[in-house]
Formats: structure tokens, C-alpha cells, sequence
């Protein structure tokens, strides 16, 4: 008697699954035959037909479909506004996110750039301390590829007077 019944509930089983089969046609006229609904997804439904697996979105399917799988072009509407809003949200994010790294880059080069020139300034401040001590004045060229020289006071023999010789690439025209 358990054969007999084990035989019958398989057999209703597999005439579930048949009966199950559905045919599916697209507005655009493609037609898959004995498809399986996989699962009803909020913008189509999935099935499984001989070919493969495919996705059906709802906008492609008949109205009597639509309505058999509960979809609902209103709510669908809806959803997919907010969903666009969500994806404009999240891209008004990343691009303020890129500005504040942008603006956070800038400063960090401005910072660097200004401790370079604090770095610069305390070396020739030193560079000056320096000279001072072994009785160097250094004085700035206005050319460029001059930079710095190193002007020395010295007393001129003949007038016993202090005078400036210059140390660097030209000669310094008087007290400089």
C-alpha cells in the first residue's frame, strides 16, 4: 500500500510542476513557453523556460500579467522616484565629499607652501645671525640669479674708515 501511495504522490507532484508551466509573451512579441516563475521582484518577475533564466520587467509584459503578479504601475511609479531621488541624494554626497578633499588638498599645499617659506626665512634669519657673528653683512641681490651675498666690513687703510667689500658674484656699489 506505501508503494502505491509513494507512486501517486510523486506523480502529483510532477503534474504540479507541469501544471505550474506558464506561457509568457512580451508587448515586443517574444514568446517563452513552460517558463516557471522564479520570483516576483518589485519591477518584473523572474523565469526559468528551456533557453536559460530571464528577467521580465513588468512595462514589458501584458496588463492582465501585470495585475495576475500584482504589480502596480502607480506604486512602481512611485518607487522609482524614490529611488532616483535616493541616487541624486548620493551623488550630491560623493561630489560634496570630492570638494572637501579638494578644498582639504588645497589648504594642505597652502600650509605646506607657507612652511617652506617660514623654513626659508629661518634660514637666512640664521644665515644672517650667523654672518653677524663673524662680522658678514648679507645683503639680497635684486637679481634673481645673484640670491645672496656675503658683504664684509673691513677697515679701509688709508681714511681709517669702515668700508663694505663684497664677497659674493659682484661687487656692491657703496654702503648697501
Amino acid at each position: 500500500m506505501i508503494p502505491k501511495l509513494s507512486k501517486i504522490l510523486i506523480l502529483t507532484v510532477c503534474l504540479a510542476s507541469v501544471s505550474l508551466a506558464d506561457d509568457f509573451k512580451t508587448v515586443d512579441g517574444k514568446e517563452y513557453k513552460n517558463a516557471k516563475v522564479s520570483r516576483v521582484e518589485p519591477d518584473g518577475i523572474v523565469i526559468t523556460f528551456s533557453g536559460g533564466i530571464v528577467k521580465l520587467p513588468f512595462a514589458e509584459l501584458s496588463p492582465e500579467v501585470q495585475k495576475r503578479y500584482g504589480f502596480d504601475p502607480i506604486a512602481e511609479e512611485k518607487r522609482r522616484a524614490e529611488q532616483e531621488a535616493l541616487e541624486d541624494k548620493q551623488v550630491e554626497e560623493q561630489k560634496a565629499v570630492a570638494r572637501e578633499q579638494a578644498e582639504g588638498e588645497k589648504n594642505a599645499e597652502a600650509d605646506l607652501t607657507q612652511s617652506r617659506e617660514q623654513s626659508q626665512a629661518a634660514e637666512q634669519r640664521a644665515a644672517q645671525i650667523e654672518a653677524l657673528q663673524k662680522g658678514l653683512y648679507l645683503v639680497k641681490s635684486s637679481y634673481p640669479r645673484e640670491g645672496v651675498r656675503a658683504l664684509r666690513r673691513h677697515q679701509d687703510s688709508a681714511t681709517k674708515r669702515p668700508a663694505w667689500c663684497c664677497t659674493g658674484q659682484s661687487q656692491a656699489s657703496g654702503g648697501e
